[in-house]
């Protein structure tokens, strides 16, 4: 089995275990299709390898993974959590400390203290009432104004390693950044993406 592959999302999206463009026999898809994340990457993606002797047995153990809640909450809380949770049956702030989840399904597990109790029906909710975002789809072409985008990098860099330790009002501070900002081209780029992205809704129709 393959876990924290890091393959790009759009791989993923495809199905397979992909490394500069070489998928043979890399891997058998199980659960990775349809799936999009949050960030550019997939950092836990879910195949049985290829070269697997017992493939059916690993589909069934992945399956069972992520459908059943005392067995995902032994993966990642280890055994005997049960103790440790409270009477809502969230874990205990400090004794559980949110181990990083590498494997199983968050959605079924012993909810965070600070979690909805039945996340699952929750987080359902919350995906099946989210709006289609005028964004989607739109893709930034940095190329035109990438030499500027370099400059605005190196600026913003600056500030940020200075922000804690700085001296500075904030505002005063803040006001620096902002004007070394624009005068690295951040108006140039702000410009070329509102104009990128007239153009996108005015070709999807919007």
């Amino acid at each position: 089995m393959h876990f924290s592959t890091n393959i790009p999302t759009e791989l993923a999206a495809d199905g397979r275990y992909e490394i500069n463009g070489d998928v043979s026999g890399k891997a058998k898809d199980i659960a990775v299709e349809g799936y999009t994340g949050y960030s550019g990457k997939l950092y836990f993606a879910t195949a049985v390898s290829a070269e697997t002797a017992n493939q059916e047995y690993a589909l069934d153990f992945l399956t069972r993974l992520f459908t059943d809640s005392h067995l995902t909450n032994l993966m990642i809380l280890g055994a005997g959590y049960e103790s440790e949770l409270d009477s809502d049956g969230r874990r205990n702030p400090g004794t559980l400390a949110d181990n990083y989840m590498a494997y199983g399904n968050y959605y079924i597990s012993a909810p965070s203290h600070y979690d909805y109790v039945d996340m699952k029906d929750k987080y359902f909710e919350f995906h099946n009432s989210l709006k289609r975002s005028s964004f989607t789809g739109f893709c930034f072409d940095s190329m035109p104004v990438e030499e500027q985008m370099d400059s605005a990098d190196l600026v913003f860099s600056a500030f940020l390693g200075e922000l804690f330790s700085t001296d500075q009002d904030f505002d005063t501070y803040l006001a620096e950044c902002r004007q070394q900002l624009l005068e690295a081209g951040a108006q140039e780029v702000i410009e070329e993406a509102n104009r990128q992205f007239d153009a996108f809704k005015t070709g999807n129709g919007s």
